[in-house]
């Protein structure tokens, strides 16, 4: 027999490799491995332990044991998966129990649905290693009153075995065949011969190499009929359940390919192929959302040029599509697949999608607060000598809005503009521009936007400073990114990453991105609070071109930007708040004020008549004493108060 067999018996548990079985014996002395004492448990210990074993001989205990226990052998039967084989021995020549044994044989070809084979030791029929065996044979089809034996062949010098394969042959030998035929690429041939096996042998090796024999060869027939077959006795993987679903796409039953893909889905999600058929089996039902979600996410983890075609004919027809998740892939409502794979942030508090379709607009207050407030902030700066500017950071569907999957009728920067046209905009930089003409150069080094987040990619932040550095150094500006961007000091690594819209999706889904490094980075001092407003951070740099301060009150874009902005300016301080704070202002006295908002963010906004005293978010915050000691000590020095946690 086969190296790695495990022998079970009425008497004992023992390996044909004199490895000790790590089970309680008392589970299979005598006959009790068929009596009451054996409980689920061990049954499923043996089971989980014998796996691990190439065949498992199974001695079936005495005739008598037997009746007065199928329910318990039944069961064991039914959760076998491995090559499953029925040896007998010590007859000590006494032929007549053999009927015995066909009786047995019956049961399990009626009861379980699938042929065992009979493993008969020779020598204990009578017989001589080296006998001729002819004999026996011809007792055994003389004695044979089972249909369910249909030939008998040595298996070895000392077995003889009896079972149920057709052509006469083994169940060893077929494995051998079928596996030289699939490693010669014969995949009818291996196919043909796997269907033989898979009857009595579910090993998931062995089904995946009959599945895949089938897609090669393209006998979606045979594939088909073996899983209706055995789909009541066997437990399938979800690339099994997934080339069946293909085999009946390609033989046009789609409703069975729904049922297939969809188990295969419901194990794992992360099937670009399985995927991409069952969004061909959903847009051949005429189930456009559900098959825009598949098509999506399949090309989210495989960028295929089939998809991607099948995407924008389908996005062709109806440009009004919205997202269905799939049921183990669950996703936020918030958050949409783009045309190109992508994800976007479409809803939340911010309703960015219908704010940009037309279907909402900001209030007019909300408006005339957000220029009112820019007015002011210009004021109190200009008297002050400081310069100011404002930055609106547009939004990823702003920048790409050919691949954001809904009606795109005008960004929320461009609503404001459009309804309050007497405005003078020259303090506001609003970069969709160049954001946008260097997007659509494609290659993840022009990707502006990051993929899996709603935030910017580095690439992104660059062609910000860019802009602001045109906006407050003029023509300085070329020459300042030039010597921060230069290859002696900057270079650029790629790493994968899951960004705050790809843990929306479980399971997460991750994207490739581009991360700027400098030999000049340094690391800020922040106060230690661990939620969003009221944060600070201090950034130093002895190496920066400009011996300026900036302040900065703003969001998690400027927070991002301000480690680009240490590299130009000495000192860098980032407050995050939606409000100018005139008396933080006061205390440092910049050179320079940057107010800057997410585009999102205008859908509601805020007099800064409403700030109150920024160090009054320390009351109401979460903060990290250890963090905050450090930051403490630089802003006494610096004589910072106004960022300090107030006393009392």
């Amino acid at each position: 027999m086969k190296d790695r067999t495990l022998i079970i018996d009425c008497n004992s548990v023992y390996l044909d490799n004199d490895e000790k079985c790590p089970l309680d014996k008392k589970i299979y002395r005598g006959a009790d491995f068929l009596k009451a004492d054996i409980t689920s448990e061990d049954l499923t210990s043996l089971l989980s332990f014998y796996r691990s074993y190439e065949t498992c001989i199974l001695l079936p205990p005495t005739l008598l044991n037997f009746n007065n226990n199928i329910a318990k052998f039944r069961e064991f039967m039914d959760r076998c998966t491995k090559p499953t084989m029925i040896k007998i021995n010590s007859f000590e020549g006494k032929y007549s129990e053999l009927n015995e044994y066909f009786i047995f044989l019956d049961f399990l070809s009626i009861n379980l649905g699938r042929s065992v084979d009979i493993v008969l030791d020779a020598c204990s029929l009578g017989l001589e290693h080296n006998s001729d065996v002819s004999d026996v044979k011809n007792y055994l089809y003389s004695r044979n009153k089972t249909k369910l034996i249909t030939n008998i062949e040595p298996a070895d010098k000392n077995f003889l075995i009896i079972g149920g394969d057709t052509n006469h042959r083994t169940l060893g030998h077929f494995l051998e065949k079928a596996n030289e035929a699939f490693h010669e690429k014969d995949y009818q041939t291996s196919a043909e011969m796997f269907r033989d096996v898979i009857t009595i042998c579910h090993d998931p090796d062995i089904l995946d190499k009959f599945s895949l024999s089938c897609i090669y060869s393209r006998s979606y027939e045979l594939l088909i009929d073996a899983y209706e077959l055995l789909v009541n006795s066997c437990r399938f993987n979800f690339t099994f359940l997934s080339r069946v679903g293909f085999a009946y796409l390609k033989e046009g039953d789609l409703l069975l390919a729904r049922q297939s893909l969809e188990s295969s889905i419901n194990i794992n999600s992360e099937q670009p192929v399985a995927l991409f058929n069952l969004g061909k089996v959903y847009y051949s039902l005429g189930l456009l959302e559900r098959s825009f979600e598949c098509l999506n996410y399949s090309l989210i983890l495989r960028n295929d040029v089939e998809c991607r075609s099948l995407i924008d004919s389908l996005f062709t027809e109806n440009q009004n599509l919205r997202m269905v998740p799939l049921k183990n892939s669950i996703v936020s409502p918030d958050v949409c697949l783009g045309r190109k794979g992508e994800l976007f942030l479409q809803g939340g508090a911010h309703k960015i999608k219908d704010f940009s379709s037309g279907n909402k607009e900001a209030e007019i207050s909300s408006i005339n607060n957000f220029f009112e407030n820019i007015s002011n902030r210009k004021k109190i700066c200009l008297e002050n000598g400081t310069k100011y500017l404002h930055v609106v950071f547009p939004d990823n569907s702003s920048i790409s809005r050919c691949s954001f999957p809904y009606v795109f009728n005008e960004s929320q920067y461009e609503n404001y503009v459009r309804r309050f046209p007497n405005f003078n905009t020259t303090d506001i930089l609003y970069p969709l521009k160049p954001l946008s003409e260097i997007s659509e150069k494609g290659g993840i080094e022009n990707e502006v936007v990051l993929k899996g987040d709603s935030h910017l990619s580095d690439v992104g932040y660059r062609v910000i400073l860019e802009a602001l550095l045109t906006s407050l150094e003029g023509e300085a500006s070329d020459s300042l990114t030039s010597q921060i961007f230069n290859d002696v000091n900057a270079t650029y690594s790629q790493s994968s990453y899951v960004g705050d819209l790809g843990v929306k999706y479980k399971p997460h889904i991750k994207f490739e991105r581009l991360t700027f490094c400098h030999v000049y980075d340094t690391t800020p001092l922040n106060n230690g609070i661990l939620s969003n407003d009221g944060l600070v951070r201090i950034w130093e740099n002895e190496n920066s071109l400009i011996d300026k301060v900036v302040l900065v009150f703003s969001d998690s874009y400027f927070n991002f930007m301000s480690r680009y902005l240490s590299l130009v300016y000495k000192r860098v301080i980032f407050c995050r708040t939606r409000y100018f704070h005139k008396e933080v202002f006061d205390n440092i006295n910049p050179d320079i004020v940057l107010t800057g908002n997410a585009e999102r963010y205008l859908s509601h906004v805020n007099s800064d008549d409403r700030a109150a005293l920024f160090n009054c978010y320390y009351e109401m915050k979460e903060i990290n004493e250890d963090q905050y000691l450090g930051f403490y000590n630089k802003a006494l020095e610096l004589n910072y108060n106004t960022l300090l946690m107030p006393r009392g």
